[in-house]
């Protein structure tokens, strides 16, 4: 009898199982707008330049290259949304520009690149491997304080 139940005890935990149920609802999408009453006073200084190049392989993983670059550069048809590394993304040459432009930046310490011209190339452009190459030149930008907009 203590058998039967033991089995009739052990049956019903073996059978009945357990879930859980979770329900959410996404949220909206955050919309940000920023405005300024202010216009920054730039004075424009002499030629600057800046260099970098990164070898990728297989289309997504870096070899050597630069690990510092500028934030908030954005260049034609560069879609920087996604939570990807970079070269996954498009090649690396976005990463590559950014690289060129920090370079610049930091060696003329200047706040801002005035009129930034791109030159890129691809090299050795194999499904293996390939090099990419980025320069960029414009001017010496810096900020010289900011105007109030009436």
């Amino acid at each position: 009898m203590k058998k039967s139940i033991l089995l009739a005890t052990v049956a019903m935990f073996g059978l009945a199982g357990c879930s859980s149920v979770h329900m959410g609802v996404p949220s909206a999408a955050l919309q940000e707008r920023v405005t300024a009453d202010h216009i920054a006073n730039v004075k424009v200084g002499e030629k600057i330049s800046g260099e970098s190049s990164a070898k990728i392989l297989f289309g997504f993983i870096k070899i050597g290259g630069d690990n510092e670059f500028v934030d908030g550069m954005s260049y034609a048809g560069s879609s920087s949304a996604l939570p990807l590394p970079v070269p996954a993304i498009q090649g690396g040459m976005e990463d590559v520009k950014s690289a060129a432009a920090y370079k610049a930046i930091e060696s003329s310490g200047a706040d801002v690149i005035i009129a930034p011209t791109y030159k890129t190339s691809v090299t050795n452009d194999f499904f293996v491997y390939k090099e990419l190459n980025a320069k960029v030149e414009g001017y010496k930008g810096t900020i010289t304080g900011f105007t109030q907009v009436k």
